[in-house]
């Protein structure tokens, strides 16, 4: 739940401020945007089946599928921070990366929420998904916050060292042979 809580501040935090970061900052035109945007989305599509065979038929450790995705949207949504260019593909090639991150987080966190509740515990799925609402109430919060000591650019650093306390719960999570 709490892996989940993370994957939707990320995407709350992502919605709001990469099209303003985009258009106000690096000076993207709205079309260039909507093209990479384009590009960002479809790691959805691509990876989700994958993973999930991944996962059930090759028996890949969740826990490995989930540092993978962490590293990668945590180094992709740190480097945000760092690139000033106006090439298209550069951008769509970083925001592709944060959604495969993200493609891989939400698969596997899906897959082991789902794998280790039963139906005594179907109150755990309200809460789950109760993440995504409490995440959009929580993220802007913060990040008003930031605007009073930080430079825009810096959003994303930020939230790329939030994005690390993954590490410390994905630990934390029960092995695979104790699902149900």
């Amino acid at each position: 739940t709490i892996i989940n809580f993370m994957l939707q501040f990320f995407y709350a935090w992502m919605v709001v401020y990469t099209p303003i970061y985009l258009y106000h900052h690096i000076g993207l035109t709205w079309g260039q945007i909507g093209i990479i945007f384009t590009v960002m989305l479809s790691p959805f599509v691509l990876f989700g089946l994958p993973v999930g065979l991944i996962i059930d038929k090759l028996k890949v450790s969740k826990r490995l599928l989930l540092y993978i995705g962490f590293s990668i949207i945590i180094l992709s949504t740190a480097s945000i921070f760092f690139v000033t260019t106006q090439n298209i593909i550069a951008w769509a090639l970083i925001l592709f990366a944060t959604r495969t991150g993200a493609s891989i987080i939400e698969t596997t966190s899906e897959i082991y929420f789902f794998a280790h509740i039963g139906e005594e515990e179907a109150y755990l799925l309200s809460i789950f998904r109760d993440m995504n609402p409490v995440a959009y109430l929580i993220a802007p919060l913060i990040s008003t916050l930031l605007f009073v000591f930080l430079p825009f650019n810096y959003l994303f650093l930020v939230l790329s060292l939030i994005l690390i306390s993954g590490f410390y719960y994905i630990p934390r999570l029960k092995h695979n042979h104790e699902s149900r």
